[in-house]
């Protein structure tokens, strides 16, 4: 998904997902930024931060946030899209 933004800015996106301005992302505030994303309506954003912080939070910093990303930014360079 994100090799299709090649001027994709994680640090640009955490602060548009960050409403309060608190410096983490908790799931509402995931749940707020995509509300009106039909393909994201089921989603469970508690378990996306709970995978990315190893179990350890219930919400995400900025380094957690790109820690998750990386694998996905990673694929860009495989040449196929993906």
């Amino acid at each position: 998904m994100l090799a299709y933004h090649g001027h994709f800015d994680s640090l640009d996106v955490f602060k548009q997902l960050d409403s309060d301005n608190n410096g983490y992302i908790t799931a509402d505030e995931f749940q707020r930024f995509f509300a009106e994303d039909e393909d994201l309506t089921d989603t469970r954003f508690d378990l996306l931060i709970s995978y990315w912080t190893r179990g350890s939070g219930d919400r995400l910093t900025y380094n957690q946030w790109k820690d998750g990303l990386s694998s996905f930014e990673g694929q860009r360079s495989n040449g196929n899209g993906f």
